[in-house]
């Protein structure tokens, strides 16, 4: 699948999300890029265009969109990279 204007590491937390069509992956991921840049502004103010602001509420929208199936990649790649450590923190407050 390719991932236009997308980091890499957006692509490696979120480019596995299975939400049942490439095209709404493509869109988490993209997002997630545009969050991470700006995460404390607003969706539109994060997506620069209303094409993009009206893409992120549509993905938002779509019942497939579900915290489980967007988390699932971040969660796996995080286990696998603890998993190569001897020892790891999890700190919380």
């Amino acid at each position: 699948m390719q991932f236009p204007e997308s980091g890499p590491w957006a692509v490696e937390q979120f480019g596995a999300a299975d939400l049942g069509d490439a095209r709404l992956t493509r869109r988490l991921v993209s997002y997630a890029q545009q969050a991470a840049a700006c995460p404390s502004a607003s969706i539109p103010r994060q997506c620069g265009c209303w094409k993009r602001t009206k893409g992120a509420y549509r993905l938002f929208d779509n019942d497939a969109t579900t915290h489980e199936a967007v988390i699932a990649p971040h969660v796996a790649h995080s286990r696998a990279a603890a998993a190569a450590c001897r020892v790891v923190l999890h700190v919380s407050d």
